[in-house]
């Protein structure tokens, strides 16, 4: 931070208070910030009912203040959760001045996290294999972390089901069908279909050729689907 005193308040997905996917992130705030505060507010609709959420988002929310006052490290972090409050309650919380709120001192940890780390038998986890690899050298399941980063061309080339891929592969391929019929057809209702520019005729015609030769895809760790591979390896 070039400028200080400074404070900067984010509104950010709620993985990023624990998910290993941005530890180095979470790092470099606490390593440069002198203050940390965190309020979780929404719940992540993929796991528990989130109809008095803000925002209306899957994932969950949180905010995150950030105050530079002077060189860091941040020495803890203050957390507050009001996940269980209904959304006019929210609004009023955020409508009210914060000065005096009861906090959550959280302790720094190897994982940087920005979440209470819930009560745990440490001594009958470190009988499991980890899920990866540790700082103590210990082997985990996966080589690396994957968080199953969903890029541009999922929408078009990945499908759960091996026949719905293939009849939606033949339609985008079939140049009769103006872009708004396949969005129509097959992104109704979705909040970000494919861009128009992402099926050129290029695309038509590699799927044109590879419809019908979909292939098992580990979309993640322990859950399948199905994907056209437009792209031949030459054997």
């Amino acid at each position: 931070m070039d400028s200080r005193p400074a404070i900067i308040a984010l509104i950010l997905p709620s993985t990023f208070a624990a998910n290993i996917s941005f530890k180095y992130a979470r790092k470099y705030l606490l390593d440069h910030a002198d203050e940390v505060s965190v309020i979780e507010f929404d719940s992540d609709n993929r796991v528990e009912s989130a109809n008095q959420n803000i925002f209306n988002t899957l994932q969950g929310r949180l905010m995150i203040i950030v105050s530079f006052t002077k060189e860091g490290p941040v020495k803890f972090v203050r957390y507050k959760d009001i996940r269980n409050l209904n959304r006019n309650e929210k609004i009023d919380f955020f409508s009210n001045p914060i000065q005096n709120m009861d906090w959550e001192v959280i302790p720094l940890n190897d994982d940087y996290s920005l979440r209470p780390i819930g009560d745990y038998d440490g001594e009958l986890y470190s009988n499991f294999i980890p899920v990866t690899s540790t700082t103590e050298g210990k082997e985990g399941i996966f080589l690396r972390h994957c968080s199953g980063m969903k890029l541009s061309p999922t929408h078009l080339l990945v499908h759960f089901s091996k026949g719905q891929l293939s009849r939606r592969s033949r339609y985008i391929a079939d140049d009769s069908h103006s872009y708004q019929e396949i969005k129509s057809r097959w992104y109704s209702g979705q909040a970000k279909p494919p861009s128009e520019s992402k099926i050129t005729q290029d695309v038509r015609r590699k799927l044109s050729s590879s419809a019908r030769n979909a292939s098992r895809y580990s979309y993640r760790p322990f859950l399948e689907a199905y994907f056209v591979c437009l792209i031949r390896s030459g054997r």
